[in-house]
């Protein structure tokens, strides 16, 4: 049986990318119908409930899968245009919680972290030039800093999956993120 990553390497749109996907299926997993997951029954993470039009004819496939992420999430967040780092955690926080919701963390996490006397970026949850302009001038500075960045993103997931009360997730969640955390 071939992995994840062997089943992915065929034509990617970003390097970046490929990577930042087989990262997702290995943490998503193939498929789960798990009764204390919201979403449902999952397929390569994509749950029936949330995206029922990928589940018309059936269980979506790694293509559907991959075709999905790149055009519902990668490309809209623009997330091959930052860092390695901050790219990742973007994508993966738009697969969590959506595009809008990890645009305003990424957002938000910049004006917690950047130097008192930058200018702080409007939170819009809106992916444009200003906003990626601002992220990539600060992360790229200092790695220190880049990590920062990440950190206050996870913080701020952190707190979206507390406000929903669940702690299923966020157990899985921090074991993701604390390897081997709560196994």
């Amino acid at each position: 049986m071939q992995s994840i990553q062997e089943r992915t390497s065929m034509r990617v749109k970003s390097i970046g990318y490929k990577d930042a996907l087989i990262d997702l299926l290995e943490r998503e997993g193939l498929y789960s119908d798990d009764p204390k997951d919201k979403g449902g029954e999952t397929a390569y993470g994509i749950s029936k409930v949330h995206h029922p039009s990928m589940w018309v004819d059936g269980r979506p496939t790694l293509e559907d899968a991959r075709v999905f992420y790149w055009n519902t999430f990668w490309f809209p967040l623009r997330c091959g245009n930052f860092t390695e780092r901050v790219g990742e955690e973007l994508f993966d926080s738009g697969v969590n919680a959506g595009r809008t919701a990890a645009t305003e963390w990424l957002q938000k996490a910049y004006n917690l972290v950047v130097p008192e006397h930058w200018r702080l970026l409007k939170v819009d949850g809106a992916m444009g030039p200003k906003t990626q302009a601002a992220v990539n001038r600060f992360s790229s500075r200092k790695r220190d800093w880049e990590c920062a960045l990440v950190a206050a993103m996870n913080g701020y997931q952190f707190v979206h999956y507390e406000r929903q009360n669940d702690h299923h997730h966020i157990r899985g969640w921090l074991s993701k993120r604390v390897g081997g955390y709560g196994t």
